[in-house]
């Protein structure tokens, strides 16, 4: 599946979404998410040995709150952030409702 991500993007001949299943109130406060969403993923990237999706919620509001989300500085690494043009600073002033999650 990843594989056909990946060329899909780079041939410029698909579009991609993701969804949410139902989510308690508790989930979506813990995630982030909106339940019974859909979601643009907007690029597939692998870089420094991780496989990324950027994603927007079309609220332009209400993002996650896991791995790789503008809070986490774990595994936000400099290397990772310059090889997928992140600017975390810039994303923790602002919800825009675009935020990269693994894969």
């Amino acid at each position: 599946a990843w594989t056909r991500l990946i060329n899909g993007q780079a041939k410029g001949t698909a579009l991609f979404t993701l969804g949410t299943r139902a989510l308690s109130d508790e989930e979506e406060d813990r995630t982030g998410l909106a339940s019974q969403h859909a979601y643009a993923v907007l690029e597939v990237v692998e870089a420094c040995g991780v496989k990324l999706v950027k994603v927007k919620n079309p609220w332009c509001h209400m993002r996650w709150k896991g791995d790789y989300s503008p809070d986490d500085d774990i595994h936000w690494t400099p290397q990772l952030k310059s090889a997928v043009k992140y600017d975390q600073d810039a994303a923790q002033e602002v919800d825009n409702g675009i935020f990269w999650m693994s894969w």
